[in-house]
């Protein structure tokens, strides 16, 4: 399952957006790891502009929880 946010305005962070609200998109991703519903955990990304014409992006092929996940593992 895809899940979009978009947000136009003056510039801002995105955590109260992304990642800290009880039903984050962060939380999304956790949760449907651990689901046995059918949504999947294929990666991830954020795009946005700034200062530069180009915009930033953020992405990688793995979901954001198992991302976290690897980034706690011990070995």
């Amino acid at each position: 399952m895809c899940r979009w946010i978009a947000y136009r305005g003056e510039t801002t962070s995105f955590e109260p957006y992304v990642t800290e609200p009880e039903h984050s998109l962060i939380a999304q991703s956790v949760r449907s790891l651990q689901s046995t519903a059918g949504s999947n955990g294929d990666g991830f990304g954020l795009g946005w502009y700034g200062e530069h014409p180009e915009p930033g992006v953020l992405a990688d092929r793995f979901s954001v929880a198992q991302g976290l996940a690897a980034s706690e593992d011990p070995r």
